[in-house]
């Protein structure tokens, strides 16, 4: 708050020094103008004499000046003296210093202060430093008088004009031409002759701008080519006019006239000054109450709307700015208003985008550590419900072999929707969604005319989103989620539900693949690469102990001799899917080719493995297979256990110590189960 309050009184202070500031800007024109009126005795009888001198200077002297700078203006805008032509520029300086006879020579000098080339009897310059400046800053750069004279004698190797050279607005050299002063020795003479009949009322002097005397009146005290008193002295004594202020303007050289009335006529002006200096006290008292008044008529709006500002500043866009002044400070509060409003209609914008992002982590985060297909389905759809904040949901999947839609995963519905939930492409909610690849919002199920048209079954209450999984243009099914209570979800609800499923699609369409190639086409059971992937990480793991099963279907070979390959595959499955459905979650069944299968059994000892491999070979035994004859056969199993890490630290060893005990299962009788470390010494060797 003291810092606001600084604020307010530190703008205060600068409106009130800027009404006092427009006072006294106003009231100095005023006094200058009443000064001149005073003054204009003293102007009236040298004027006469200043303007004759003023015309014979135009007429003659500025004349020759501006022809001169023409032709500079118009050599130095050249393009060979532009682009430094070294071939061409002798020769155009030449013709630069035969086109005036003012002229003496000419030399140029390059962006680096290099002296590029030079015309005869050009004298170099001594010093550099400031070529440029002062040739920018000193049009004529002309002085005329050599120190050691007293004579009207011109010093020609200092008297000379510069010119800047431009290309693309950027300076690239300096052209010099330096001057033939003697030029102007008569008509120096013919100026000294005219003050010779000046009238006897007033002294004149010609100034150079060094304030060397050029010339001066017959009965003038001060000797021509001797340096003028500082002017300061004469401040109530003269009349100065400079020659840049005749017609002559810019082309004119820099020198003064000088003006030294011999009586005063100043007593008007000194009373004059001492009513002016009474009355300006007056007004400035006036003007400080006034400025007061003004500055904290203006501030006072403005410091609420600088509290207006702080505010936002700290973060709060819930206070409104009002400000009850019709001017611009109302209008610009207004503005302000208006800023606010954006910024927090942005601020919202944003952190539903950042949450919408973190949600978007959070899931990518999640079903990225999952590859299992079966697995992945489920994780997606809790997280899903989790972070949507769902009752219901389910996952369906397009099956290309029968063409239809399932239910691969879901939560919160019944098991038996589950198992009879089929649905063809355009039928019901999920499959219109699948066909049109376009998400579905519900926000109540009960009154919305095309759901319930849509869905054409029994409507429940509450809202509802339906979002395709596509992956590549490509529609791999539907994911649902629903909540009981109507406009649950919303527009932000479906753009975040459909990134999310898009995301989805692509670690659904992974998992798929990456099941592709690692399951059997034919029994959907791992294959022998995964085999050996799997049993190299679970031996990786610390203090790592599993069984390993390995399964033989025995006389395979003479049943497909007798029934057909075709039977024979169709054993294969119903073996494969009786394996599939008997193992634990974290076992990996897999076909090593053939009538060949094994299971990894993570945390379990030979010993433990004896009870589910029994009961497998039961559940193989107990299957009926149809043969073409139509006839029913049965099948035996032979199987072989062993143990990591008791018989094999290695794969090799622990696959030839189970590839052993399979062997004395189909050597001893068939269809038994046969530990590795049970088997006789004989055998073991």
């Amino acid at each position: 708050m003291i810092k606001t309050k600084n604020t307010y009184n530190r703008v205060k202070f600068k409106l009130f020094a800027a009404f006092l500031f427009l006072i006294f800007f106003t009231s100095i024109p005023l006094y200058k103008y009443s000064k001149d009126k005073q003054n204009q005795m003293i102007r009236t009888y040298v004027e006469k004499t200043n303007d004759a001198f003023t015309e014979f200077i135009s007429s003659d002297l500025i004349t020759s000046m501006r022809q001169t700078r023409e032709i500079l203006k118009v050599y130095s805008s050249s393009p060979l003296l532009r682009d430094m032509d070294k071939k061409s520029l002798k020769s155009t300086l030449r013709k630069i210093v035969r086109s005036n006879d003012l002229f003496k020579a000419a030399g140029l000098y390059n962006h680096r202060k290099t002296l590029v080339t030079k015309t005869k009897n050009f004298e170099d310059i001594r010093n550099m430093d400031n070529l440029y400046s002062k040739t920018f800053l000193h049009v004529f750069g002309i002085n005329l008088f050599d120190k050691s004279t007293n004579s009207l004698q011109i010093k020609s190797d200092n008297a000379e004009y510069r010119v800047l050279i431009t290309k693309d607005q950027r300076i690239v050299g300096a052209l010099i031409v330096q001057l033939d002063m003697s030029y102007f020795q008569e008509k120096l003479n013919e100026l000294k002759n005219h003050f010779d009949y000046t009238n006897d009322y007033a002294n004149v002097y010609i100034l150079d701008e060094s304030n060397r005397i050029i010339a001066s009146s017959k009965s003038s005290s001060h000797p021509v080519d001797s340096i003028f008193p500082p002017l300061e002295s004469f401040e109530k004594e003269k009349y100065i006019k400079k020659l840049k202020d005749s017609k002559g303007g810019e082309d004119a050289p820099p020198w003064k006239v000088i003006f030294v009335p011999k009586d005063t006529a100043y007593k008007n002006m000194e009373d004059f000054e001492q009513f002016f200096s009474v009355s300006m006290t007056i007004f400035i008292f006036f003007a400080i109450f006034l400025g007061w008044r003004v500055s904290k008529m203006i501030t006072r709006p403005l410091s609420k709307l600088l509290w207006a500002v702080k505010q936002i500043s700290k973060g709060d866009l819930d206070t409104p700015i009002s400000s009850h002044s019709g001017d611009e400070i109302g209008v610009l509060a207004g503005k302000f208003d208006e800023m606010r409003v954006n910024l927090k209609d942005y601020q919202d914008h944003l952190k539903k985008k950042i949450s919408e992002l973190q949600i978007l982590y959070q899931v990518g985060s999640i079903i990225s550590e999952e590859l299992d297909y079966n697995h992945l389905l489920t994780t997606i759809l809790n997280t899903v419900i989790d972070v949507m904040g769902a009752e219901k949901g389910s996952i369906m999947i397009y099956d290309e072999s029968t063409k239809m839609l399932k239910i691969a995963s879901a939560k919160g519905l019944k098991h038996s929707v589950v198992r009879q939930t089929v649905l063809a492409s355009g039928e019901s909610i999920a499959g219109h969604v699948f066909q049109s690849k376009e998400p579905m919002l519900v926000y109540d199920t009960m009154k919305s005319q095309d759901f319930i048209k849509i869905k054409r079954r029994k409507v429940t209450p509450g809202t509802m989103l339906s979002v395709p999984l596509v992956y590549k243009d490509n529609s791999l099914g539907v994911i649902n989620i629903s909540k009981p209570m109507p406009y649950s979800f919303n527009d932000f609800d479906l753009n975040l539900f459909q990134a999310i499923a898009n995301i989805c699609a692509t670690a659904i369409e992974n998992a798929r693949l990456y099941k592709l190639a690692i399951t059997d086409e034919m029994t959907n059971l791992y294959i022998r690469r995964f085999f050996y992937q799997s049993m190299n990480q679970h031996m990786l793991k610390k203090d790592a102990s599993f069984s390993l099963i390995m399964l033989d279907i025995d006389h395979f070979k003479n049943f497909n001799d007798t029934y057909g390959h075709a039977t024979g595959d169709k054993v294969l499955i119903q073996v494969a899917q009786i394996i599939a459905s008997s193992v634990r979650d974290c076992d990996v069944p897999c076909r090593l080719g053939g009538e060949e299968f094994a299971i990894i059994c993570p945390n379990q000892r030979a010993n433990e493995a004896i009870i589910p491999s029994n009961r497998l070979k039961k559940l193989i035994n107990s299957a009926v297979i149809e043969v073409p004859d139509g006839s029913e056969v049965q099948i035996g199993i032979s199987i072989g256990i062993s143990e990591y890490p008791h018989d094999g630290k290695t794969i090799d060893e622990l696959y030839e110590a189970v590839d052993k005990a399979l062997y004395y299962s189909k050597e001893n009788g068939r269809n038994q189960v046969t530990v590795y470390k049970d088997l006789p010494k004989s055998k073991d060797s």
